[in-house]
């Protein structure tokens, strides 16, 4: 799954410098100098924005119940200017420590903070997969390839919980438009020849070759199962 960090764009009047150096730095991925910047800054005021600055780089160095912290803070202090992109990123600290239920929650918010951001439905989708409701989790993903169709590893995991509801045809139908966006996707190939063998089974070892010849070893070690039992 993907972990698209996000932190906001607007300036503290009185702190427009230090924070625009603080958001220069994290698209440096220099999060260890993001972090003495924001320290500065929360020294003399606390600011929403700047916890969740300092949050998102703490995310990005692993630091997850500090950066649980940081995110806790910011909500509390967001007031008028609450932004969903500070529940976001908790919700995505909270997938990393492996509480699905509590990320869906904040995703949740999020969204309802801002119903145009692609990733907020993908994640979200993504944590109902965890929690195996793959039924609720079809909607987010619907909703996040409307809102951005080329992007072909949400069409791969939205096919992967359509394998987990046993809807074959769809799930292929999923594979053939990620590999369609990057044809040398080998784990797409893969999984279509997986949703093949609960169907007509006619094209999985062609589809297990491409993936294999891409260089997926699932692929090799699934051709070799199926050489043997035959």
């Amino acid at each position: 799954m993907c972990f698209l960090v996000l932190y906001l764009f607007s300036c503290q009047k009185n702190f427009e410098p230090e924070i625009e150096q603080t958001k220069a730095l994290l698209a440096k991925e220099k999060y260890a100098e993001a972090i003495k910047e924001a320290d500065k800054i929360l020294a003399v005021g606390e600011l929403a924005e700047v916890y969740n600055l300092r949050g998102v780089a703490r995310l990005s160095t692993e630091q997850f119940d500090k950066a649980l912290q940081d995110f806790n803070k910011a909500i509390k202090l967001g007031g008028e200017n609450l932004s969903y992109k500070y529940f976001y990123n908790r919700g995505n600290t909270f997938l990393k420590l492996g509480k699905p239920e509590d990320a869906w929650r904040d995703y949740e918010k999020a969204a309802e903070l801002d119903s145009a951001v692609f990733e907020i439905y993908w994640n979200k989708a993504n944590a109902l997969a965890q929690l195996n409701r793959h039924n609720e989790a079809q909607a987010d993903f619907d909703k996040a390839i409307s809102l951005n169709p080329n992007n072909q590893i949400m069409y791969l995991q939205r096919g992967v919980s359509l394998l987990a509801l046993k809807n074959y045809t769809k799930a292929q139908v999923d594979f053939g438009k990620s590999i369609k966006l990057k044809p040398d996707l080998a784990h797409a190939y893969y999984l279509w020849a997986v949703a093949e063998m609960s169907l007509s089974d006619q094209k999985t070892a062609e589809y297990l070759e491409k993936a294999k010849n891409l260089g997926s070893a699932e692929a090799e070690i699934l051709l070799e199962k199926r050489k043997e039992n035959k």
